[in-house]
């Protein structure tokens, strides 16, 4: 342990100089300054963990604990791990149970290293967490120097299993509010397979404050999402709300959406809810049948405004006797039956001002921008762990916290659970009892003059 110690002193302070000595004779600039630093904190990292585990597994082996239970079946079996800094390699000790007579790693247990695990935990966390916005290559080279596969990232993701959207505890009393909002839309996700499928979305708020002329702020939005059935979602949606406002002081409760079925689902499991239509996609459907008659447009967004039915399907109708070509008429049509199927939500659309609802973007930054904005294919437990993920974190959940917890949970109970102090100080006496920075064993420079501030800083830190 000394040794190594005095090596990562000498390491280091072997970098400091070279950096200032080809910065001083002009080899060597900040890119390059950085760069060699970040070698030099990498192997200074993996040399710590390397240090740290063997005097763990030295410590275990020393254990009163360990020898009333184990017996010792091998010593320095060897094992690597991927992590931040890159591969670490260290050497542990093999035991045999006495009365049971099963056979384990103590260091394994106690550090909670699993069984086969090729990455280390902090590291998997930090790849999926990279993954959230980047390709799985990308999420590796971000998290580790060493190069890891696809299938490992997928793997790794697959551990922490499917994240509710009730992970996050609602930490307040029932709120009273006047109004709630509830939003719905859906991605379209790309599988492997060559089809798409649907990832839905819902999200709710209590209102919007303004920030800038084109940018609102939802108040305490959370949202849901996953490959659910609409029944399940929505049910899921519902015991939030139970659970977080006290329903019988709301005076509207507004579900917004393109009209999709699923959407309307949501007015069975919210009580006293009203459906409002995009105003977004009612945009869509008003351009489709007025793109070839400019002089229809205006009226008919009138009519729709004074939620006058009536005047709207005339309208249409003369929209429909205007046009020649068969598809255009059959275009109208289609826009015809979904302006009648959608006429409530119409009617609540412009109730006193018109609602404006922000499915479109919430869509393109929480799913879109990963699921279906690139060229790739998904498999569907693929593309709902991801999805999910993202929620977690958009509802302000942190996706490293909760793989860490996550192998908290399903950590297998040492053997060992803890050393005794007893052991600990004697084992911390064997390793640093008398070591003195100050006088580190031939360390070079050390004793020179413009390293002064190195000698304070050892005898400040010892």
């Amino acid at each position: 342990m000394k040794y190594i110690i005095n090596q990562i002193m000498k390491n280091v302070i072997d970098s400091m100089i070279k950096i200032t000595t080809k910065t001083l004779e002009g080899d060597m600039d900040i890119i390059q300054s950085v760069e060699e630093i970040k070698n030099t904190t990498d192997a200074v990292g993996l040399n710590m963990l390397k240090a740290s585990l063997e005097n763990i597994d030295d410590t275990l082996k020393s254990s009163a604990q360990r020898k009333k239970d184990y017996h010792i079946q091998r010593i320095e079996d060897k094992r690597e791990l991927v992590t931040i800094f890159g591969t670490v390699e260290f050497n542990r000790t093999y035991y045999k149970h006495k009365k049971n007579k099963t056979y384990t790693y103590l260091l394994d247990e106690m550090v909670g290293i699993h069984k086969y695990e090729r990455i280390e935990p902090f590291c998997k966390s930090k790849i999926i967490e990279n993954s959230l916005d980047m390709s799985y290559a990308k999420a590796v080279k971000n998290a580790t120097p060493v190069n890891v596969s696809r299938q490992s990232v997928k793997n790794t993701i697959r551990e922490m299993g499917q994240i509710s959207n009730a992970a996050l505890p609602i930490k307040q009393e029932k709120k009273i509010v006047e109004k709630l909002y509830i939003e719905a839309d859906e991605d379209h996700v790309a599988m492997q397979d060559g089809t798409n499928k649907i990832m839905k979305l819902i999200y709710v708020y209590e209102g919007a404050i303004q920030k800038s002329k084109n940018r609102r702020e939802l108040v305490n939005k959370r949202y849901f999402t996953g490959n659910l059935s609409p029944d399940d979602l929505w049910l899921e949606v519902a015991d939030y709300i139970y659970e977080a406002y006290d329903l019988e002081n709301i005076n509207d409760i507004y579900i917004a959406g393109d009209g999709a079925s699923w959407i309307k689902t949501g007015l069975g499991y919210i009580p006293n809810s009203k459906f409002v239509l995009d105003h977004f996609h009612l945009s869509k459907y008003v351009k489709k049948a007025t793109a070839h008659i400019d002089s229809l447009r205006n009226p008919l967004w009138q009519s729709l405004k004074e939620k006058d039915k009536k005047q709207t399907l005339k309208l249409l109708e003369t929209a429909i006797e205007l046009t020649e070509s068969d598809s255009k008429i059959a275009s109208i049509k289609e826009v015809k039956k979904y302006i009648k199927n959608n006429w409530k939500g119409i009617e609540n659309l412009f109730e006193k001002e018109k609602y404006i609802c922000s499915t479109e973007g919430h869509i393109s930054h929480i799913l879109s921008s990963r699921l279906s904005s690139r060229p790739m294919g998904w498999s569907m437990i693929g593309a709902d762990e991801m999805a999910r993920m993202r929620t977690f974190r958009e509802n302000g959940g942190n996706i490293s916290t909760y793989y860490s917890l996550i192998r908290l949970d399903k950590k297998k109970q040492s053997g060992i659970k803890k050393i005794d102090k007893k052991t600990i100080q004697k084992q911390k006496k064997i390793c640093f009892g008398s070591f003195d920075p100050y006088n580190m064993v031939q360390m070079p420079y050390i004793a020179k003059p413009e390293f002064k501030w190195l000698r304070a800083f050892s005898r400040y830190t010892g």
